[in-house]
């Protein structure tokens, strides 16, 4: 089984705003991926590790990429802002 990290520069405690490249770039994966990608995810047998995703996003993929769930992992999740318009992320243990 092969592991990708997505590593793109973001991070929780980077630029992990909505507009930034990297989000973007995850999300097209994760939500709309061309079919090369998802003959690779299925073809190795990997995984792909998406990082500072909104909680939203990981729902709407359980949804409507369920056939792609077992090539998922998902750390950093950025939890809805709080009633302060803080940002929160799901602790995840994966330092």
């Amino acid at each position: 089984m092969i592991v990708s990290l997505c590593l793109l520069g973001q991070s929780a405690q980077g630029d992990s705003s909505d507009s930034s490249a990297a989000y973007q770039l995850q999300k097209n994966y994760l939500l709309t991926p061309k079919s090369d990608f998802v003959n690779k995810e299925k073809d190795k047998q990997s995984v792909f590790i998406y990082e500072g995703m909104k909680l939203s996003d990981v729902e709407t993929a359980m949804d409507t990429q369920f056939d792609r769930i077992e090539h998922m992992m998902f750390i950093l999740t950025r939890l809805p802002p709080t009633a302060a318009g803080g940002e929160e992320t799901i602790e995840d243990d994966c330092d």
